[in-house]
Order: structure tokens, then C-alpha cells, then sequence
């Protein structure tokens, strides 16, 4: 059993052990939407596994995934008769932000050769958080069933460390992040290999800046991006009531949200449930801004349902679940046409009743 949610790993457990009966959180696989998958783990999760590595809540403990192996221990390796006819890097940034609690910074960083997907897909097939919303409306995303079609197409990712990377964190002579190999989590035969990963790693602002710097072999400082960080998002109302953790939304009706701030800046609402293979991702329309400022965004009931059938809960019972917003920018390193993705995403525990 997976998990599909992500971040403030240590803080949300916290919180959710608060929450359901101050038992103990096991941390599980995560994994999320689009065709994903992921490999092994070394003697650290990874930050997409452990943005792969999600809390069930007490009841769905289903025991620590992560085998102690060394990092230079080898790698999970990929089925030698699915070809590899492309490559791609990319960078993952993400910022959990948590209310009354310090934010957090991730860093993933690896190279993939690759076959049978498209290079867009990767670093959601990789990262599942960091993959695209959908264009409009909602998708259902289910792990299984994708990383199912990625073995039965005899296709393969095969992962690396991007060697070199770096992240510095606002506009101040800050020390600089630098990713460290480990082993991705072993969760899929075609797809394996090592990453580079950061954190969590605390921040005292969030800031206005984060830069990343590639390596060239010829000129290691020139292949830089600076990104603009997204405003923190926030959920105001859910259902005309201001958010709580354990606040309960009935899958009976549509979801009715309030969002801020209301920018240009890609948004998504994304739920879901603990201990499930399951998501729920919902792009945020440009709508006109209705007087206090808010985005209003409604969730179909729908939609609601499909997603409590596909998350495999008995009938009739109540799902505890992560109702996340999600806000991201992205580019390319200019040398090295490394993709780079920047999120920040807040999170409010729900329980889900039918």
C-alpha cells in the first residue's frame, strides 16, 4: 500500500498524530499521480520518496518501507531489454509551508535516460508531486495503474545523479544547497538508478528568490535560473467554513473552496487519501476575483465519489486525506536545458465522509 501525499514530512506527522489519537505514524510509499513509479531507497530517503514517502494515519500503519543500504551500495538495476533511447534532467524545489511552523525546502536533482514516455513526464513520473495539474477541471490519478502500463510496455527510466547542482536560497550570501547521492526507492523493475537530494532543510523566511546553478564543463557559472517563488497559497473557506485540521467535507455534494491569493501563477487543489495509490488533482481556474479578494473554485461531487471508489476504503467509511494548494513556476537552466521546477504547497488534514 502507497501513500500519495508528500512534505513537511517530520511537521505533518506530527500534526496528523495530534490529530488521529496521538498514535504513531508510520511512514509508507508515496507515490502520486501520472504514469509513476520509483526505485530504491538508500541509507536516506530520497526527497521524492520521501515526497514518495507519505504518513498513513494510525490503523493504515503498514510499517517502514526504507532497507538500511550504504549509498555507494549498487543501485536497483533496470531491466537490460527495455531500451533507452532518450535523455532529460530536471531539478525539483519544493516549499512546504505550514501554519505556526518554520517552511521547508527540498531539492531533487538527477539525469534520466528513458524510453516509451515523453520528457515532460519524467520528473512527474519521478517526482509524482511535481507533476503538471491538469489543464482544466479534475484528474484522478492512480500510481498503480501507471506504473502497471509502464511495465507492460517493456519500457524503462533509468536514474542518475545530477553531479554538481546547486541551490541558493534568496538574494543573501547564503550558503549554498548541494543534492547528495542516494538510492531511489525500489518500487518499480523499470525504473532505478541514484538521485540527488537536499532536506528538509528549515527556512526561517520563505523567500522572493531561489537559484539554481548547473554544471558546464566550461563554464560551471554561467548555467544558472533564478525563479521567482510563488506567493503562498492558502485554502480560506472549505464549504463556507474556515479550514481546521480534521475538518470533515462530505462526498455527498460538491467541494466549494476559497482560495488566495489570486495571481496569474499556475494553481492546483490536490486531495488525497492516506494509504491509497490515489489523487485527486484539480487545476484552479483564472476566474474574476469575487469581492474579498478570494478565488471561489468548486470541486463536483463527482468527482468526490471517483475518487473515494478508487481509494480502495470499505463502504461508507471515512477517509482521512490531505487537502493541498499548490502553487508552481518553473524553467530551464540555460545551458544545459535542465528543467527546473519551483512548487510551495500548504496542506490542511480533511476527513473525507460518504
Amino acid at each position: 500500500m502507497r501513500d500519495i501525499e508528500r512534505h513537511n514530512y517530520q511537521n505533518m506527522a506530527a500534526r496528523a498524530e495530534e490529530l488521529y489519537d496521538e498514535g504513531s505514524l508510520d511512514v509508507v510509499e508515496m507515490i502520486h499521480t501520472q504514469a509513476h513509479p520509483n526505485p530504491r531507497v538508500g541509507a536516506r530517503t530520497p526527497a521524492p520518496a520521501r515526497a514518495l514517502l507519505r504518513f498513513a494515519y494510525h490503523g493504515l500503519a503498514l510499517g517502514i518501507l526504507l532497507a538500511a543500504a550504504a549509498c555507494d551500495s549498487a543501485a536497483t538495476a533496470v531491466d537490460a531489454s527495455a531500451p533507452v533511447t532518450s535523455r532529460t534532467a530536471a531539478v525539483s524545489l519544493r516549499i512546504d509551508v505550514t501554519p505556526n511552523k518554520p517552511a521547508s525546502l527540498s531539492v531533487l536533482a538527477f539525469r534520466a535516460a528513458f524510453s516509451g514516455v515523453a520528457a515532460a513526464d519524467i520528473l512527474g513520473m519521478v517526482d509524482p508531486l511535481a507533476a503538471d495539474a491538469p489543464r482544466h477541471d479534475c484528474q484522478l490519478r492512480d500510481v498503480d495503474q501507471a506504473a502497471a502500463a509502464l511495465v507492460a510496455r517493456g519500457e524503462a527510466i533509468e536514474l542518475e545523479e545530477l553531479a554538481g547542482v546547486g541551490v541558493l536560497v534568496g538574494t543573501d550570501n547564503t550558503a549554498e544547497i548541494r543534492p547528495s547521492p542516494r538510492l531511489f526507492p525500489d518500487l518499480a523493475a523499470t525504473i532505478g538508478g541514484v538521485v540527488g537530494e537536499a532536506g528538509p532543510v528549515g527556512l526561517l523566511t520563505i523567500p522572493d528568490e531561489v537559484r539554481v546553478r548547473g554544471t558546464m564543463a566550461s563554464d560551471e557559472t554561467a548555467d544558472v535560473a533564478a525563479l521567482s517563488v510563488p506567493n503562498t497559497g492558502w485554502i480560506r473557506l472549505v464549504n463556507g467554513t474556515v479550514p481546521r485540521d480534521g475538518i470533515l467535507i462530505p462526498t455527498v455534494a460538491d467541494l466549494n473552496l476559497n482560495l488566495t491569493p489570486s495571481d496569474v501563477t499556475e494553481t492546483s487543489v490536490e486531495l488525497r487519501p492516506f494509504g491509497a495509490t490515489v489523487a485527486l488533482s484539480c487545476a484552479v481556474p483564472p476566474t474574476s476575483v469575487p469581492s474579498g479578494g478570494q478565488i471561489a473554485m468548486k470541486v463536483s461531487r463527482q468527482d468526490l465519489d471517483a475518487l473515494v471508489a478508487a481509494s480502495g476504503s470499505a463502504p461508507g467509511a471515512s477517509i482521512a486525506a490531505a487537502l493541498d494548494l499548490v502553487r508552481r513556476s518553473g524553467k530551464q537552466l540555460p545551458l544545459s536545458a535542465t528543467r527546473v521546477s519551483l512548487e510551495v504547497r500548504t496542506s490542511t488534514f480533511v476527513e473525507l465522509r460518504p
